[in-house]
């Protein structure tokens, strides 16, 4: 009897993991079904992303790879678990994503289902929503509003200067990467959040302490990471979040502090926190002239908490770049000098300001950013999603509705194809000839069409500045803990050298 019992247990096990063995394997045909190129599937629970889920490479190499891998194919697929994805090669095909076609992925793969304040913001909502909240966050980076934001701006670039006079005068190495991240904080809470939060001065202020918790994941992070992007449906039915709830309350609270303090006070500041007010008041003077009416914005707290999110995130972002440039220029003497020679010149026209038109000015400096975005882009990847079925031109094949679309930023940003010596950091890539010669759907800067990043114009601003004020004063070389060949982390979705950036710099007075 109880021989009979066990051989019907292992029987019933036999039949449910064969089962389930053919229904995985039916799953990764899709591609297949279809005639289109694709990447075999390494595991029948990860498909595609085994090395990456396990850690043995980083997300950019994890894209690069694939990229290579569906050469010379102008799209192909791959697995996310059991999930089939697409990644679009051809920069003619990528233009009809973001731009011609722009109705069929007007989406990004995560959609602000409310079950997580922070998540409703101008980077995650859909339909009308995102075409309400980006016409009606738009007039916070025109150019104007930039204008009145780069005085903000010089006060951190000041403290910036001021952090590094001890290390120049010293030798001693600089951590770059721990310095940036200082200085992007205190620049993304005092033009976003409204605050000084002077992180340079104080490493330890609980801002960044903040900040670290969001851009620091832990294994139990990616772990949540994965099955959101896997399963957002289960997870709001399991009620698994992103983000863990300090942060999340500690941002809304900052945000909600400020605006409540703004409004007694009628202070103003010509930062993104006196847009969000006005849109308030806007919003709450037209409910009251007509409560009934439509294309309603939610105006709660969480949600303009969740605006100044997106903007947080995206500031960080650049703020990796800015790094790398620092770095390529302390590679590069030569690139360094030349761009010093330019600040020194258009300063020296302006009586030693530094103005936004000056920075603007600037050719040689835009293409140093412009080259290191390239080189060392902040995510490697965009995402769009599939809002309908949708025939790619001049061939049989239809992407369905709900599928996730992967643009390759750094696969083509290390393309010969388009850039010559892809892996050399040269600021001529960005000459006006080389621009002409190249497909303009060929580097994804900061995207494109009508999603394309709204605040691109802070980033680059920001980024423009800083360096201006730290090549004005301070000469920057490599320092000795320093390694190469560069290898990045597989823990984060932002590029990340391991082990950071290590420079040392020297006062311009002591040469």
């Amino acid at each position: 009897m109880f021989d009979f019992y066990w051989a019907n247990i292992f029987s019933y096990l036999l039949v449910v993991s064969i089962s389930i063995f053919f229904y995985l394997k039916k799953r990764f045909q899709y591609w297949a079904n279809k005639n289109v190129p694709h990447v075999k599937p390494k595991s029948l629970l990860f498909g595609s992303y085994l090395d990456l889920m396990l850690g043995r490479i980083s997300f950019q190499e994890f894209h690069a790879t694939l990229y290579k891998q569906l050469s010379p194919h102008p799209f192909g697929g791959y697995y996310f678990f059991q999930t089939p994805l697409l990644l679009v090669r051809d920069p003619e095909l990528i233009k009809h994503v973001l731009s011609l076609d722009f109705d069929a992925f007007s989406d990004r793969h995560i959609d602000a289902d409310g079950s997580e304040p922070l998540r409703m913001n101008l980077f995650n909502l859909r339909g009308d929503q995102w075409k309400l909240m980006r016409e009606k966050l738009t007039p916070a980076f025109t150019p104007a509003k930039i204008r009145l934001m780069v005085d903000l701006m010089k006060e951190c670039a000041d403290d910036l200067v001021s952090v590094l006079e001890k290390p120049a005068e010293t030798g001693a190495d600089v951590f770059i990467t721990d310095l940036i991240s200082r200085y992007g904080a205190d620049v993304i809470s005092t033009c976003a959040v409204g605050f000084r939060s002077n992180t340079l001065v104080d490493p330890n202020e609980t801002f960044r302490k903040m900040i670290l918790e969001i851009v620091n994941p832990n294994f139990a992070h990616k772990f949540r990471s994965s099955l959101l992007a896997m399963s957002p449906k289960l997870c709001i039915w399991l009620k698994i979040r992103n983000l863990v709830p300090p942060p999340v309350k500690y941002f809304i609270s900052l945000v909600d502090e400020n605006i409540k303090y703004r409004e007694k006070s009628n202070v103003q500041r010509n930062d993104f926190i006196d847009l969000l007010i006005a849109l308030k008041r806007d919003e709450e003077a037209a409910n009251a002239k007509d409560p009934n009416r439509t294309g309603k914005i939610d105006i709660s707290v969480e949600h303009l908490a969740a605006q100044c999110f997106a903007f947080f995130l995206a500031g960080y972002s650049s703020q990796s770049i800015l790094g790398s440039a620092l770095m390529e220029l302390a590679r590069n003497p030569k690139v360094q000098n030349k761009l010093r020679a330019e600040i020194d010149d258009y300063v020296q026209k302006e009586n030693g300001n530094i103005t936004y038109d000056t920075l603007n000015e600037m050719k040689y400096l835009e293409k140093v950013i412009f080259e290191a975005i390239r080189s060392y882009p902040g995510q490697p990847v965009l995402l769009r999603h599939c809002t309908r079925h949708y025939k790619i031109p001049q061939t049989d094949v239809i992407i369905e509705k709900g599928t996730t679309v992967f643009l390759p930023r750094y696969g083509l940003n290390h393309d010969e194809a388009y850039f010559e010596r892809p892996d050399t950091f040269d600021p001529e890539h960005f000459s006006a000839e080389a621009k002409a010669n190249r497909h303009p759907y060929a580097y994804l800067l900061f995207g494109d069409g009508p999603r394309k990043c709204l605040g691109m114009r802070f980033g680059v601003m920001n980024m423009k500045l800083a360096l201006t004020k730290l090549l004005m004063n301070y000469e920057f070389s490599m320092s000795p803990k320093m390694k190469f060949p560069l290898t990045y982390s597989s823990n984060k979705i932002i590029t990340h050298i391991v082990g950071g950036i290590w420079l040392r710099c020297k006062k311009r007075s002591q040469q």
